[in-house]
């Protein structure tokens, strides 16, 4: 009966560690894909910043309108050149500041 329990513990922990280490690799994966989607949104912002410079510069709106979205690109682009995505993310989600500055 002895040889028995030793079996049942040796066993349990056998199932307890496999389980363990799926769940780490399943967190790891999910901590990749977080990251991955952090820096792919920074990269779509730095995108459309780039598209409403030209915006801003065609001539094709009026002085003021220029200027605004001009200066709102220019402060989107400061606070992305400032942000450090990946620690951005992971301590704060997405920052106010930029978000608003986006917006």
């Amino acid at each position: 009966m002895h040889m028995l329990s030793w079996v049942v513990v040796v066993v349990a922990m056998a199932l307890t560690t496999r389980y363990l280490s799926y769940t780490a690799s399943r967190l790891d994966r999910l901590h990749a894909r977080v990251e991955g989607s952090a820096a792919s949104l920074d990269a779509q912002i730095v995108r459309r910043v780039e598209v409403i410079m030209e915006l801003a510069n065609a001539a094709v709106l009026d002085p003021a309108s220029s200027l605004l979205l001009a200066d709102a690109a220019r402060a989107s682009l400061d606070a992305s050149d400032v942000a450090v995505v990946h620690s951005e993310v992971q301590v704060y989600g997405v920052d106010r500041t930029r978000a608003r500055i986006e917006s």
